[in-house]
């Protein structure tokens, strides 16, 4: 009887692993379409986090990663990883001020991510420790970045501040297809340069000479950040 209800049990927990997998790769890719929205931003930030309250009510059979096909563990990285990683994807397109001020809270949402997924998920009966530590550690940086600048952009209420720089270079760049910058003088010192992304019809808009307008942010997290009106 005790052995039935165990299997029975052990089968809940990985019908609720694999939901949570599979909403999670779905919810990633809706954080797309989604863009730059609130609710992007609260599926990449709280995703995750459900995701560790799953491991520590499971009974010690949902982890992070699974080891081995046989294994009575189920793995939740899948569902973890696909809201985060659009997540980052996001807030690839806001602009930093200055990288260095990222860093702080970036370092402790990691060292805090990182104890909680490493006390609720990590699998001390697996046979790949090394493995299992180095997916945490990605997944802690990845979501760790994610949230620092996605909270402190797109949850940012400050008052912008309305700049008129002027454009002196514009030049395209390739990857998955062409890429479009302008080089506009710096309203952070003199003599310097702000290199900056925009769209191809705004692109092809501007000529050397004028001036953008840019909107520059406190940031929720007082790192500065900016967007061109385009």
């Amino acid at each position: 009887m005790e052995k039935e209800y165990v299997s029975g049990g052990i089968s809940k927990w990985k019908q609720l692993a694999l939901a949570y997998n599979v909403w999670g790769f779905l919810l990633g890719f809706l954080s797309i379409f989604l863009g730059k929205t609130n609710l992007s931003a609260l599926i990449g930030l709280l995703y995750p986090l459900l995701g560790i309250i799953l491991m520590k009510c499971s009974p010690g059979i949902i982890k992070m990663a699974w080891t081995n096909k046989k294994s009575e563990y189920h793995g939740i990285a899948l569902g973890f990883f696909v809201p985060v990683i659009m997540m980052v994807v996001i807030s690839l397109d806001y602009n930093i001020m200055s990288k260095k001020s990222v860093l702080l809270p970036l370092i402790v949402i990691m060292v805090l991510m990182f104890l909680l997924i490493y006390f609720t998920g990590f699998n001390k009966a697996g046979d790949s420790i090394k493995n299992q530590l180095l997916l945490i550690i990605f997944l802690t940086f990845i979501y760790s970045i994610g949230i620092v600048i996605t909270v402190n952009c797109q949850f940012d209420s400050s008052v912008p501040n309305l700049l008129q720089p002027m454009v002196l270079k514009k030049y395209t760049t390739s990857g998955k297809g062409p890429h479009y910058h302008i080089d506009v003088a710096s309203w952070v010192a003199s003599n310097e340069t702000e290199h900056i992304a925009v769209r191809k019809i705004y692109y092809e808009e501007l000529e050397i000479g004028q001036t953008v307008k840019v909107q520059l942010k406190k940031g929720l997290l007082n790192i500065p950040w900016y967007y061109v009106l385009q």
